[in-house]
């Protein structure tokens, strides 16, 4: 039921198929925190090492998932082959989540077996200020290519908006303080399968992750704002290290 209801929801914000529309193919060597997380054997979103056996998702992703079904894979180009790959102790979805509005779009995974770190397999630290709007940012992800088949990894940089400007353009939306929207143009968005997709600030900090779109090119894309949960994440990574 969980899964229908998250397709139907999906389908509903991101009516086209495809990964990160425009940008440029990158490389996990710059984006070493980047997980595919996995339901069953099918891809479900991404991820990012907050620490070797910490990952930040989007709820919509594993809520009501049991985690034996869950996999996390890191290391890896591919979201179905190499690296490293853990099974889940816990998937921590925030107490507030809500499936219909997209607010407190946020869950914490735990790893059964922490990943090894090496060149492609490394932790994001969070942004410790507030974001800066008039800064541009980028997201990296993989997606689906327009056949349904996994696409390349590609980052694409974005120019971040008000929640003033995002409500303007998706005036039927509830744009929350815990959201951040980004628009490039027409052409360039992240998309369907991208959910989980992280969002870096100029220097390379986790700001948010790619929650939904509608029509994935043609509107600005909706992300969680992770500063607010700040305090929350901290609490249930003790061993995090927040600056």
């Amino acid at each position: 039921m969980k899964t229908l209801l998250f397709s139907v929801i999906t389908g509903l914000l991101c009516l086209e198929t495809g990964a990160i529309r425009g940008g440029s193919v990158t490389s996990l060597v710059y984006n070493p925190h980047l997980v595919s997380i996995s339901i069953g054997e099918e891809f479900a979103c991404a991820g990012s090492l907050l620490t070797l056996d910490w990952v930040v998702t989007v709820a919509s992703c594993v809520q009501d998932i049991p985690i034996e079904k869950i996999k996390v894979r890191a290391g890896s180009w591919k979201t179905d082959g190499f690296g490293q790959v853990s099974d889940v102790d816990q998937a921590l979805v925030h107490p507030m989540f809500n499936w219909y509005t997209q607010d407190y779009d946020l869950a914490l995974v735990k790893v059964a077996k922490g990943f090894t770190k090496g060149p492609k397999v490394r932790p994001i630290q969070l942004a410790k200020d507030p974001v800066d709007v008039s800064q541009e940012a980028t997201v990296v992800g993989w997606g689906e290519n327009t056949e349904g088949q996994e696409g390349e990894l590609r980052k694409l940089v974005v120019n971040l908006l008000t929640n003033d400007t995002c409500k303007d353009q998706l005036p039927y939306d509830i744009i929350s303080p815990r959201m951040i929207c980004s628009w490039v143009d027409s052409k360039s968005s992240p998309c369907w399968n991208d959910f989980g997709d992280p969002l870096k600030n100029k220097w390379g900090k986790l700001v948010g992750m790619y929650t939904y779109s509608r029509k994935c090119k043609s509107f600005p894309s909706v992300y969680t704002y992770l500063h607010p949960y700040r305090e929350w994440i901290a609490t249930a990574v003790p061993d995090l290290i927040i600056n």
